[in-house]
């Protein structure tokens, strides 16, 4: 091959290429043949959006609407207790103590003797009548409802007061049942034990739907936290609750500044801004998809700091999965 000589002063006076002069001051021109020794892909610009799936520590909460407490409706004492323990899965009506009151007997007599008084409720609750016209008749069905509701209101049972219209035998105690199928959350009494007026004996829970709570944003707010997932800060410790300073190194140099949160939406958003050498801007939202899943996007902006990208949000964001999902980081 023949070389050809080339000498300094040419190469400064020669003239560069007409897209190369186009070129603003510092900037570096690269050809496609490099580009692809390199591995330089270069695509347009583009907003969007990017989806993390969160595996998190969460605890079970019953639906509040399915939690029964039963309660007393008068004072007495226990006396007995069956399958009643914390844990235990319970069906509707199922048997679970009976208690004694001598102010169930009042009740119970007045009952037994406006039943009497009217034609067709033997063997009924009360809650069924078989129609009969006249006064007497209507004043009957009346007083035998409020009798019942009277019951129900000290704590007797339906399946009960049915018993009893049926047997038409004053009860010797009053059964304790449960409200619904579910599982006893909490059990307060025991035999032989006195009990006060509206005194709680069970909660039972129907755990057929409940809440799985993650705490998601209570991890974020924990603003000491941060730099475990958001690697561009440093130590964080908190001045006020809602002033915090923090230090990290950048280009060799300490750096120092202040997070100050600026708006809190319980379980919702958190929106901060940092002040140090430039200001940057912060907002995390959680957003409740469905049942199951909660949407979390974060943005972040800074005035002085080009690094901050969609990259970086992305990259906090895989981190921040990653720390919820180890408790013991």
């Amino acid at each position: 091959m023949q070389l050809v000589p080339v000498f300094a002063e040419d190469v400064g006076n020669a003239q560069a290429p007409s897209h190369l002069a186009q070129l603003p001051p510092g900037a570096v021109a690269i050809d496609a043949t490099m580009q692809r020794i390199a591995g330089i892909r270069v695509a347009p610009v583009e907003k969007g959006g990017t989806t993390r799936t969160l595996r998190v520590i969460g605890r079970i909460v019953p639906e509040d609407t399915r939690v029964f407490r039963v309660n007393s409706g008068l004072d007495g004492f226990i006396r007995e207790t069956y399958n009643d323990s914390v844990g235990m899965l319970v069906r509707k009506d199922q048997k679970l103590a009976s208690y004694y009151s001598p102010d169930i007997l009042a009740v119970a007599s007045g009952f037994l003797a406006a039943s009497e008084r009217v034609p067709g409720a033997v063997g009924n609750d009360g809650s069924r009548t078989i129609p009969f016209p006249g006064t007497v008749s209507k004043q009957g069905v009346s007083s035998m409802q409020g009798y019942t509701d009277r019951l129900r209101n000290l704590g007797m049972s339906d399946v009960q007061i049915k018993r009893m219209a049926d047997s038409r035998q004053l009860p010797e105690s009053i059964d304790i049942v449960a409200p619904a199928d579910g599982f006893i959350l909490t059990r307060n009494i025991s035999p032989g034990q006195h009990f006060d007026h509206e005194m709680e004996f069970y909660r039972i829970a129907d755990l057929s739907r409940v809440w799985v709570v993650a705490e998601v944003y209570e991890r974020w707010l924990r603003f000491e936290e941060l730099p475990k997932f958001i690697n561009s800060l440093g130590n964080i410790e908190r001045i006020d609750d809602t002033h915090f300073s923090f230090s990290n190194i950048r280009d060799g140099k300490e750096q120092r500044g202040v997070i100050e949160v600026m708006r809190q939406i319980p379980e919702r958003r958190i929106a901060w801004r940092t002040i140090a050498d430039g200001v940057g801007l912060g907002v995390v939202s959680f957003e409740p998809v469905s049942d199951t899943a909660t949407e979390i996007t974060l943005k972040l902006r800074s005035v002085f700091d080009p690094l901050i990208s969609g990259q970086s949000a992305e990259e906090y964001l895989l981190n921040f999965k990653q720390l919820v999902e180890n408790p013991l980081r």
